[in-house]
């Protein structure tokens, strides 16, 4: 018995080693997406349809990873009112969000956000292409109260589409088929994992970039 504690109480101080910080190591940054909604558990995450579905999020934290999402999530909750969902949309605006200084500053980093923004949309979400042309806006009124599963009740402001649903379907119809293009343009199947991967091999490839532009998709 002697033996066995001793063993077991060697094998935690080598844990406790293992994991301790060393001199000059960046921590890694955690990327479990159980631990990350844990911490962030105000984002709206959509049961069906395109916008904000479970496995956007999670993709959406394996590209960006959990510190640069956190913040984006932080800075999305400063915009609108206390205790409201964060909903996808408004945190891919955050993550694409320049200080207006910073855009005047340099225009052709503010046009390569927006392009980054416009292009990761396409590969990912058609209705999220069509919200960061143009973002929904608060409704005048007041707020409605609503009751959540393991929250309770949040005051939720009601929302205005600043597109005609003949505007928002048009633009979604040309998202959906640049996708379509672009995966055949370059050789993925048409499925959802492979958003991220489509999304960085555009980025890197000029002339697709071109085509999208030709297409008046990006700026």
């Amino acid at each position: 018995m002697a033996d066995f504690l001793e063993t077991m109480e060697q094998s935690t101080v080598a844990d406790a080693a293992r994991s301790a910080p060393q001199p000059g190591v960046k921590p890694v940054p955690v990327s479990d997406w159980f631990a990350w909604r844990k911490r962030n558990f105000d984002v709206g995450i959509a049961k069906t349809g395109e916008d904000g579905s479970l496995e956007d999020w999670q993709q959406l934290l394996r590209t960006e990873g959990a510190d640069k999402l956190t913040s984006a999530v932080i800075k999305a909750r400063g915009t609108g009112r206390k205790g409201e969902r964060i909903w996808y949309s408004r945190v891919l605006e955050c993550l694409a969000g320049e200080p207006e200084e910073k855009a005047k500053a340099d225009p052709a980093a503010s046009k390569r956000s927006r392009i980054a923004t416009l292009v990761w949309c396409i590969c990912h979400s058609a209705r999220c292409y069509a919200d960061a042309i143009a973002p929904w806006t608060p409704e005048e009124g007041d707020s409605v109260s609503v009751r959540l599963p393991m929250i309770g009740r949040v005051k939720r402001t009601p929302l205005q589409d600043p597109h005609t649903p003949e505007r928002r379907a048009k633009l979604e119809a040309m998202a959906k088929a640049a996708r379509t293009e672009l995966l055949t343009q370059c050789g993925f199947p048409d499925d959802p994992k492979w958003n991220g991967r489509l999304y960085d091999t555009v980025m890197a490839t000029p002339h697709l970039i071109a085509w999208l532009r030709s297409m008046r998709l990006v700026p």
